[in-house]
């Protein structure tokens, strides 16, 4: 069974967003994700809101302003064990000749229900306020998405919103199956709009990419809207990793679905690579 690692990092993303993660579809290729690590000034303002939110709590002394104390009363209302509620709004966004347009009301209430079985042991808990469907062949082949998110997008930077589409970032070869904003200081006003996350249709439950098709890709994607960064992230087994104190080092990504739980690519450290982490690249079925 898969599983995450929580931590303070919940809840920051609700007011921030930046840059985006990637994931190569549909060819047998390994489960690639091309999410940009975090830059200097996202872990200046990450280690900031570790330390307020642990140690202090006075307005106004938050990095990011308002709208990141706003977001430290919320993590303290999550470590004070009232957990994180967030709206969200699934947008299918379709064309004549793309697999979005076969998307059943079944296979999304079924995204739905494994997004909220999978956070809700860690007091994540989900409310769908709305979906939308739409036709418009350039938004569901990921050619405009801040015009699609001026649009389409609701609610605030608490709000998550999900988009089905036919193609994400079809400029890459065989475009990619999900990607969604990592926290970051908000800059311009474009980084409202294309806060969000963009799932291709071929992974939701009973989707055509066998691999990848339990619901598991939006799982890790939202995952990285929370805060949450790669269990290998920094391909390093003396680095910072994923941030989070109880992931082993690990190297490199997995690839498919290791025979057994003693992939170790990092054999002087403690622990066996996370294989069963949703923030690996692993295989959803297991």
């Amino acid at each position: 069974m898969k599983r995450l690692s929580f931590v303070l990092l919940l809840g920051f993303a609700f007011h921030l967003v930046s840059t985006f993660a990637q994931i190569t579809f549909p060819d047998l290729k390994p489960f690639q994700c091309g999410t940009l690590p975090p830059t200097v000034d996202a872990l200046a303002a990450f280690e900031e809101f570790y330390e307020n939110s642990l140690h202090h709590h006075t307005d106004g002394a938050r990095a990011g302003g308002n709208a990141t104390s706003s977001v430290v009363d919320t993590a303290l209302g999550y470590l004070n064990g009232n957990g994180l509620h967030i709206d969200v709004y699934f947008h299918v966004v379709r064309s004549e000749r793309g697999g979005a347009k076969d998307i059943t009301h079944q296979q999304l209430l079924e995204q739905f229900d494994v997004l909220s079985a999978i956070y809700k042991p860690y007091n994540v808990h989900f409310t769908l306020i709305k979906t939308t469907y739409t036709n418009n062949t350039s938004w569901a082949y990921g050619w405009a998405q801040e015009s699609m998110g001026r649009a389409l997008r609701q609610g605030s930077y608490r709000t998550l919103n999900i988009f089905f589409q036919d193609c994400i970032n079809c400029d890459q070869p065989k475009g990619v199956a999900g990607l969604c904003s990592i926290p970051h200081r908000i800059e311009v006003r474009r980084d409202f709009y294309v806060d969000a996350c963009y799932i291709h249709y071929s992974t939701l439950p009973g989707g055509l990419d066998e691999r990848y098709n339990l619901g598991y890709t939006a799982v890790h994607e939202v995952g990285h809207w929370l805060g949450l960064l790669h269990t290998f992230e920094g391909y390093d087994c003396e680095g910072p990793g994923d941030l989070i104190i109880d992931t082993p080092p690990q190297m490199e990504p997995t690839n498919g679905c290791p025979k057994n739980a003693t992939k170790d690519t990092c054999p002087n450290e403690a622990g066996y690579d996370p294989v069963e982490n949703f923030m690996d690249y692993s295989y959803d079925e297991w």
